[in-house]
C-alpha cells in the first residue's frame, strides 16, 4: 500500500547542462494491510501489544526500520491514528448497543463513550446514548454460524424436553452470571461491516494483499465476513485463533436453539464451504506480482521475495492457532477447533489451504510440521493433571465443567517451522493454574460486572443465640 510522503528529490533547472545525475531511492511500500478483530466481552485489549510485536517482525525480516505502531489511547481503549502513518495495521471494534430506551432491557453490562466510560448500571446514573459493549456480552458467544443472524440472544430459561431448567443455576463461576442477553444481530452487522472493508481497500488498494486476524469470536466475524464477500474480493490470507467453532452438536445447542441447531454434517459442511469459497477466490502470487514487490531487503541486500530463505508465500493459505488450556474452548458445552484443532482428514483434504499451530504447555510451537499430543508430556515425560483444580456444574447430577482428552490422543501440527519458534522452556508454565490469576475486584471490567450482578444465592447462616439457622442474600 502506498501512502503519501514528503518528497524524495527536488531538480532544479540551470542554464548550463552540468550532466549531474542523482539516484532517488523509492520509499518501500506497505507490506500489505492486516486487519485484527477482537472477540466477545473486549475492545481489543491485545491490539497494542500485538502491533508493536507484528511491526517488530516485519522490520527484522524485511531490513526496514520505518514500520512504526500508532500509539494508544489508554482513555479512549483505541489507537491515535495521526500518531503514525506507517502502520499497516487495521483495528477493527465491533459490539453490541442498545437501541435508546432499551439500556436496561437486558441485564448485561454497558458503558457510555465518555472520556470516564461510566457504567450504564451504576447507582444514580442516566444513561446517556451511546451505549455499548465491546464485543457484546460474553453470554451470546456462539458456535455456530447461523446464530449470527439469530433474532434471539441468550436464554437462560431453557427446556429438556419437557423439564424447564435454569442455565445460571447450573453455573459455578462467580464472575459470569448467565442472564437473558439482546438479540445477536449486532454479530450479522459487524461481518456486513467488515465485508465491506474488504471490498472498499480491494476497490482502492487492488495489487494489496490483505490479511485477517481474528480471536475467540472475532473469528465467528471473519468467516462469516468470507461467506459474505465476493470470491474475487476474498482475503488473501486468514488466521483463525482461539476459534469458538466447533464441528459437533451438544445437547446444550439443542438447549439453546431447539429445532434450528445446526447438525454435525451441517457445521462441518458450512466450514468447507468457506474453505473452498477462500481457495477459489483468493489470487496466486503470480511472477508478474512478485516482481512487483518493493517492500523490503534480505538480510543479503536482494529485494525480498516468498523464496528468500526461510520465507514462504502465505497467500491463499488459512491457519488455525488452538489452546488445549483454553478453559472457554475446552468448556464441555463447546469443545470447539480453538481447543482441539482440526481433524487430520481435513487438513489432508484441503492441503496446501488449511494450517494449524497448537500452544500449550511444555510443548514447543512454529517448530518443524508433525503430531503432538494434545495432553501435553513435561521435559522429563511425566504428565500433569490436563486442567488445574477441575469444577463441577451445580444442580442434582453435577458434571465436568471442561472436558479432559484421551491421554494419547494426537494432533496434526502441519504449518511450516519459523526461524524463531516458541521454545518448551517458553511454555513450560503456558496453563497458569487459575488461582494465580488476580483477583476479580482487580479486573479492569470488575465495576461493569458488579453493577449488573444480580443477587440470587442464599447462603445459610447458624447463631448460638437462634435455634434454626437463618438465610441471607449472597452479597456481591
Amino acid at each position: 500500500m502506498t501512502t503519501p510522503a514528503a518528497p524524495l528529490a527536488t531538480s532544479y533547472a540551470t542554464p548550463v547542462d552540468d550532466k549531474t545525475c542523482k539516484d532517488v531511492l523509492l520509499q518501500p511500500d506497505m507490506p500489505g494491510i492486516i486487519i485484527f478483530v477482537h472477540g466477545v466481552n473486549s475492545e481489543g485489549e491485545w491490539y497494542e501489544a500485538a502491533e508493536q510485536n507484528v511491526l517488530a517482525g516485519l522490520n527484522k525480516r524485511l531490513g526496514r526500520n520505518d514500520l512504526k505502531p500508532r500509539e494508544w489511547d489508554p482513555d479512549e481503549a483505541k489507537p491515535k491514528p495521526e500518531t503514525s502513518d506507517r502502520s499497516p495495521i487495521i483495528h477493527f471494534f465491533w459490539g453490541y448497543r442498545p437501541q435508546d430506551g432499551e439500556e436496561r432491557r437486558w441485564r448485561v453490562p454497558l458503558r457510555d463513550s465518555s472520556k470516564e466510560r461510566n457504567s450504564a448500571w451504576a447507582r444514580n446514573y442516566s444513561p446517556r446514548p451511546p451505549l455499548y459493549w465491546g464485543g457484546g456480552p460474553f453470554q451470546n458467544g456462539c458456535n455456530n454460524l447461523p446464530l449470527l443472524w439469530s433474532p434471539l440472544g441468550f436464554r437462560r430459561d431453557v427446556w429438556a424436553a419437557l423439564i424447564p431448567i435454569d442455565v445460571q443455576k447450573l453455573n459455578p463461576e462467580v464472575d459470569r452470571q448467565l442472564q437473558d442477553a439482546p438479540p445477536r444481530t449486532y454479530y450479522a452487522h459487524a461481518a456486513g461491516r467488515l465485508a465491506e472493508l474488504v471490498r472498499k481497500i480491494r476497490g482502492r488498494f487492488a495489487a494489496d494483499t490483505i490479511t485477517l486476524i481474528g480471536h475467540s469470536q472475532g473469528t465467528q466475524i471473519v468467516l462469516a465476513a468470507q461467506a459474505l464477500l465476493e470470491s474475487t474480493n476474498q482475503p488473501d490470507c486468514v488466521m483463525l485463533m482461539n476459534s469458538p467453532y466447533a464441528f459437533d452438536s451438544k445437547i446444550t445447542d439443542t438447549f439453546a436453539q431447539g429445532d434450528d441447531a445446526p447438525t454435525a454434517d451441517a457445521r462441518r459442511k458450512t466450514f468447507e464451504n468457506i474453505v473452498r469459497h477462500f481457495d477459489s477466490g483468493h489470487r496466486r502470487l503470480t511472477r508478474e506480482l512478485v516482481e512487483c514487490l518493493r517492500v523490503g531487503q534480505t538480510a543479503y541486500g536482494a529485494p525480498w521475495t516468498p523464496s528468500a530463505p526461510s520465507e514462504r508465500d502465505n497467500t491463499g493459505r488459512m491457519y488455525i492457532y488452538f489452546n488445549p488450556h483454553d478453559r472457554v474452548m475446552g468448556s464441555t458445552a463447546l469443545q470447539s477447533i480453538g481447543w482441539h484443532g482440526l481433524p487430520t482428514q481435513l487438513l489432508k483434504t484441503y492441503t496446501g489451504t488449511l494450517y494449524q499451530r497448537m500452544l500449550a504447555r511444555s510443548t514447543p510451537c512454529g517448530t518443524a510440521p508433525g503430531e503432538q499430543y494434545l495432553w501435553p508430556r513435561e521435559p522429563d515425560g511425566s504428565l500433569k493433571p490436563f486442567w488445574n483444580l477441575m469444577k463441577k456444574t451445580k444442580g442434582l447430577i453435577p458434571m465436568d465443567l471442561w472436558v479432559t482428552p484421551d491421554v494419547n490422543q494426537r494432533v496434526e501440527i502441519n504449518a511450516e517451522a519459523v526461524p524463531d519458534p516458541i521454545t518448551t522452556m517458553e511454555l513450560i508454565e503456558f496453563d497458569n493454574p487459575s488461582e494465580r490469576a488476580k483477583p476479580w475486584v482487580n479486573d479492569n471490567e470488575f465495576s461493569f460486572f458488579r453493577d449488573v450482578y444480580a443477587r440470587e444465592e442464599w447462603i445459610a447462616e447458624t447463631s448460638s443465640y437462634q435455634e434454626n439457622s437463618a438465610r441471607r442474600l449472597e452479597t456481591q
